[in-house]
């Protein structure tokens, strides 16, 4: 199995309760220890704060964005809003699949 070390103390983060998956800019995700986390988020404000990505809060986005985008597909609405409302639900199940693949599945529950 792939180690994988934290971006703030780079340490090894062993237990998948202790990682957490933040998005830094558009596409790139890094793994951070909860502490680790809570203490760059403090030094962090505005848009360049980003949530944890492996949270239950990002999985409601992501069934939210679901039910948006098929109401949006089946209801009479432009063209162009739903290729947004399509383009964004692909952006974030790339994001949740990404961060499984290069990190969650490599630490111990």
């Amino acid at each position: 199995m792939k180690e994988i070390y934290c971006q703030h103390c780079s340490k090894h983060i062993e237990d998948r309760g202790d990682l957490v998956v933040v998005q830094q800019g558009i596409w790139a995700i890094e793994p951070y220890h909860t502490k680790c986390y809570g203490a760059v988020a403090k030094g962090l404000s505005g848009l360049l704060v980003s949530g944890p990505i492996n949270s239950r809060v990002y999985s409601l986005s992501i069934i939210l964005t679901v039910i948006i985008t098929i109401v949006a597909i089946f209801l009479d609405i432009q063209g162009i809003i739903k290729l947004v409302v399509l383009f964004y639900l692909l952006y974030v199940i790339s994001m949740r699949a990404w961060s499984w693949l290069n990190y969650e599945r490599h630490v111990s529950t």
